[in-house]
Formats: structure tokens, C-alpha cells, sequence
């Protein structure tokens, strides 16, 4: 009974790991130093679970960061919230000159 036991703690274990993902990993691309200053500190304000790797690819060598998956979605849907929109304002502006009775040379 006690090695059933031990094998069902074992392997209750081995299914509550979560994977940890850096930067990287997550986007697929480079995150650059400013993203990274930013995760980290949304990560230090949520005292979200974090952890380190070693990295050594072209372009980086040293350690990096890493997160739980949870964690960089909601890192990543917030921070959409507090970008600002970026909209075309061709058209506004155009009707605006042509009620406004401006003509261009």
C-alpha cells in the first residue's frame, strides 16, 4: 500500500508541473530589453511565479526569464488594454476639409 501510495504522490507530481516559457518561447520572436523590463515588473506587481534558464543562441547568450503560460496571457491581454489605439484619421480628416469648404492646390 505505501509504494501504491508514494507512486500516486509521484505521479500526481510529475502532472501538477507547469511549464515555464520565456519570452521568447511565447512570442516566437524576440522580446527586446524594454517588453522584458515590462513583464518583469507586471510579473513583480502580481507576485506571479517565475523562474530562470540559460540561453545561448545567435544574438543572446545568458540566462532569460520565465514564466507560466497563465501568466503571460494575462501579462499580454492587460497590456493591450493600456496601449493606445492607433487609428487611420485619413478619412476624418478629409471629410473634415471638405465641409470646412478647403481646397487644395
Amino acid at each position: 500500500m505505501i509504494l501504491y501510495s508514494t507512486y500516486k504522490n509521484l505521479n500526481n507530481m510529475s502532472n501538477n508541473q507547469v511549464e515555464m516559457l520565456s519570452l521568447y518561447d511565447y512570442l516566437g520572436r524576440a522580446a527586446g530589453k524594454k517588453l522584458g523590463e515590462q513583464v518583469a515588473a507586471y510579473a513583480k506587481l502580481r507576485k506571479a511565479r517565475y523562474g530562470t534558464k540559460e540561453v545561448s543562441h545567435f544574438g543572446y547568450h545568458g540566462t532569460v526569464q520565465t514564466y507560466t503560460k497563465r501568466f503571460l496571457d494575462e501579462c499580454f491581454t492587460a497590456k493591450k488594454v493600456f496601449e493606445p489605439v492607433q487609428e487611420d484619421l485619413t478619412e476624418i480628416n478629409t471629410q473634415l476639409l471638405q465641409d470646412s469648404g478647403y481646397t487644395t492646390i
